[in-house]
């Protein structure tokens, strides 16, 4: 069990933007951080998506693909195709997750067309 720690917000560094700091705690070795953060990126999803897409693209790119899909916004799905083409084993089975986790139906065609038409593996 982790330590609970006070809303993100309330901790950013001046200057930073939550949404930013919080992709960034995503790649943190304090599960507490890393915790506080997605919390913080599930509560704000308007502001989130867009920056995990963005985050695809970073260390924190594994994280970010799960988190997109506990977010469950179609907007996502085509960035999370481009990472799975372009991702290590590791990347791919996080993009994989984040696709399972939708509930849309771009998510589930992508997810059929990744695994070769095939619903499973």
């Amino acid at each position: 069990m982790t330590d609970r720690l006070p809303p993100l917000d309330r901790w950013t560094p001046a200057g930073a933007r939550t949404t930013d700091y919080a992709v960034e705690l995503l790649s943190s070795t304090h599960p507490a951080e890393v915790e506080a953060a997605q919390d913080w990126l599930l509560e704000h999803p308007e502001e989130a998506v867009p920056a995990l897409i963005a985050a695809l693209h970073t260390p924190a790119a594994q994280a970010a693909a799960r988190l997109l899909g506990e977010l469950d916004d179609p907007a996502s799905v085509p960035a999370l195709v481009v990472a799975y083409e372009r991702g290590g084993e590791g990347l791919r089975l996080a993009v994989e997750s984040g696709l399972e986790r939708q509930s849309n139906a771009a998510a589930a065609e992508a997810l059929r067309e990744l695994r070769g038409g095939s619903g499973d593996r």
